[in-house]
């Protein structure tokens, strides 16, 4: 919630800071791509539960047990804290 805030107030003033225009979008950007990788994680934690691994999610392997289908973004970002 705090990066979309952050996302919110920078594209409101986007306008304003027209010097560091460029990096504003950069940075909007990338938080953006941030916020897809911490509910897709929290999606596999829902998924996997106990069996959860951050090494596994970074550099593990591509498999699904079928049920990430199933969740809704709000379980994934509950799940992201757990």
């Amino acid at each position: 919630m705090i990066i979309t805030a952050i996302i919110y107030i920078l594209y409101l003033n986007r306008r304003e800071l027209t010097k560091k225009h460029d990096l504003i979008i950069k940075i909007n950007n990338g938080m953006i791509i941030v916020i897809f990788i911490l509910i897709y994680m929290g999606r596999k934690k829902f998924e996997y539960k106990n069996n959860f691994n951050y090494l596994t999610f970074i550099f593990g392997k591509v498999e699904c047990t079928g049920t990430s289908s199933k969740i809704y973004y709000l379980t994934s970002v509950k799940d992201l804290f757990r």
